[in-house]
């Protein structure tokens, strides 16, 4: 809770809240039942639902709530928590054959990404690889996404409830709630065959829409910036050639020209709302593409004239609509209006002659839509209506308002995007089904994998890599990795192996490889993530961290033996695979041990201060 950087006050009035409400809850149900044998009707209804504290589980069920809960932990630089849990759902409501895709976006973007918020120990990266390489299910990501609901709940939970982003998250649920009990109310009453002029005040217009666009926008917001995150990881991880890579390029395009499209239709929607009763449509031409196809219009829609002499911008777009669509608009606006149900429609038959639809009758069909189209636009009611706007919509039929079914439940995460989701996926289904494993298999870099059978291989012909002027900068490494790990003997050997690996490894000499490194290790990337580092450890939530306990010499002691413990035995794999799994051992004990040298700490630490100083300010030399 210490990290969350909230005072203690806080901790504990967080603590007691849901105390507090409880009792509170019990006492209104009994002041109501008191009331009630007095004679009061409980008319008055109460939001119990969002007067109470959410629980955490709610919270990241909800699309805005975690939408809000992310913006609080950015400010703890802890993120990376709310889209671990998202993404893990994703995989586990995905389909089988999109896990190992799903799998190798959350490795690369959370697990081996070491700027992330989530660490994991060994053994749990070793089972992560093994699922990418098809050895094993993904029960360890829901392992690990359990561990992230429970570090949300120890260290920021409490304290997000006491924010104001929690009160903000609510007020938007409250107004989210209204809008779908409007919606359901306005279903009921459509099923129950009431008609909408009987309730003025509860039509419901074209500004639901916009609303539901809205929804749907965080969603797909959400959803694009996971994606993102993840093809920038799997970017600086895996070979342009990569088939997961190409995959998730694809996915990103995709989401991206989604989301223009629903802003597209978010804004057309607001300016339809805005001119409620100034639209008009013209009936530009009707045609019979075909004898067995229904009757085609090409409509224009666009704002009426204004009054002479005011200078207006143009709006309005073109849709083409079918004869089937105008009857089926018709049957769901004769129960909203008596007067309709007198207009007509042309007929499902056309005569041909030679093959040739009659012009006249196009000609008088074109005036009966015209006229229904009038009539229609003209009603102040009617002009309100989803089913018309949704008609004269340009839009994609899954980016307009729909009703959720009250059998689902709304906070379900495999319903969102359902019917643009499953094109996706139909269209890039079989890119990973014939060589997944040995596609995910090259795109791990552990050198258990595929570094070690390039480096068994290069062993016999390694002559060829070795080239003194590709090294110079290395050598200080050489010497470093000399002492550490005894390899004073086969210190040419040892050279060779390591230009050789890197040259096969990361396809460049290790010069070039060293000056990358470095560069990538000052970038701007990483200086955000030093200074986040720092900012959370020392400064955590604004306020300076409280000094920790006073330890024994015994806990230290202790402590010193478990972190030496730990220390040597995760030396990386790389170590390894170069000097042997003893040799690597005995040379991170080493390194360990002499760090344990006060007076030497005291010595590296001015000397590293003192380079920062001659580097930031060289004029005080």
């Amino acid at each position: 809770m210490a990290s969350a950087g909230v005072n203690k006050s806080d901790i504990n009035a967080a603590k007691k809240l849901r105390k507090y409400i409880n009792q509170l809850t019990v006492a209104k149900k009994e002041c109501e039942k008191r009331l009630a044998s007095f004679g009061w009707e409980l008319g008055y209804q109460f939001a119990d639902d969002f007067k109470k504290t959410l629980p955490l589980s709610s919270i990241l069920e909800h699309v805005l709530g975690r939408k809000y809960l992310s913006q609080f932990l950015e400010t703890l630089a802890s993120q990376d928590l709310v889209r671990y849990w998202t993404a893990v759902e994703e995989l586990r409501n995905a389909h089988r054959k999109n896990w190992h895709q799903l799998g190798a976006e959350i490795f690369y973007t959370f697990i081996r990404n070491p700027t992330s918020e989530i660490k994991v120990d060994k053994n749990t990266r070793k089972r992560m690889e093994a699922f990418l390489l098809g050895d094993k299910g993904p029960e360890v990501f829901y392992e690990v996404q359990c561990q992230v609901v429970q570090t949300l709940e120890d260290k920021y939970y409490q304290s997000f409830l006491m924010s104001d982003y929690y009160k903000e998250m609510v007020s938007a649920m409250e107004k989210e709630d209204d809008i779908s009990d409007i919606d359901r109310s306005f279903e009921d009453r459509q099923l129950s065959g009431d008609s909408l002029s009987s309730v003025d005040s509860t039509n419901l217009n074209v500004g639901d829409h916009s609303n539901y666009a809205k929804q749907k926008l965080d969603q797909l917001e959400e959803r694009l910036h996971n994606k993102s995150q993840a093809l920038q990881a799997l970017r600086l991880s895996l070979r342009p050639e990569s088939k997961v890579l190409s995959k998730l390029e694809k996915e990103v395009e995709w989401l991206q020209g989604e989301r223009r499209q629903l802003e597209a239709h978010l804004t057309r929607t607001e300016v339809w709302g805005e001119n409620l009763g100034k639209w008009r449509t013209v009936v530009q031409s009707a045609e019979v593409p075909d004898e067995r196809e229904p009757l085609q219009f090409v409509l224009v829609v666009h704002m009426a004239e204004e009054a002479e002499g005011e200078e207006s911008i143009s709006t309005g777009w073109v849709v083409c609509r079918s004869l089937t669509q105008f009857q089926e608009l018709h049957r769901k606006l004769r129960p909203l209006c008596s007067e309709i149900r007198a207009l007509e429609l042309p007929s499902n038959t056309f005569k041909f002659l030679f093959g040739k639809t009659d012009k006249g009758s196009l000609e008088k069909a074109k005036q009966q839509i015209q006229k229904y189209l009038d009539f229609i636009l003209n009603d102040d009611k009617l002009n309100q209506s989803e089913a018309v706007y949704s008609f004269l919509s340009p839009s994609s039929d899954h980016l307009k308002h729909s009703t959720p079914s009250p059998k689902k439940s709304r906070f379900s995460f495999s319903t969102l995007f359902k019917s643009s989701g499953s094109e996706q996926s139909r269209d890039s289904a079989s890119m990973l089904k014939e060589s997944e494993e040995e596609d995910i298999s090259q795109c791990l870099d552990a050198p258990a994998a595929t570094d070690t059978v390039e480096f068994v291989k290069l062993n016999g012909h390694h002559g060829k890599f070795y080239d003194d002027s590709k090294d110079t900068i290395a050598e200080p490494s050489y010497a470093l990795l000399s002492e550490l790990f005894d390899m004073r003997g086969v210190f040419k050997y040892l050279r060779k192996t390591l230009i050789g690996f890197v040259q096969v490894t990361y396809g460049r000499n290790i010069n070039r490889q060293i000056h990358e490194t470095i560069s990538w290790w000052f970038s701007e990337q990483m200086l955000h993530y030093y200074i986040t580092l720092v900012l959370k450890n020392f400064w955590p939530g604004g306020s300076l961290a409280s000094p920790n306990p006073v330890r024994t010499v015994d806990e230290k002691i202790r402590t010193a033996r478990e972190a030496q413990e730990l220390f040597v035995n995760n030396v990386p794999e790389l170590l390894t695979t170069l000097v042997g799994t003893t040799a690597a051992k005995n040379g991170a004990k080493k390194v360990f041990d002499a760090f344990q040298e006060k007076n030497m700490n005291k010595q590296l630490l001015y000397e590293m201060f003192e380079i920062l100083m001659d580097a930031a300010f060289p004029e005080i030399s």
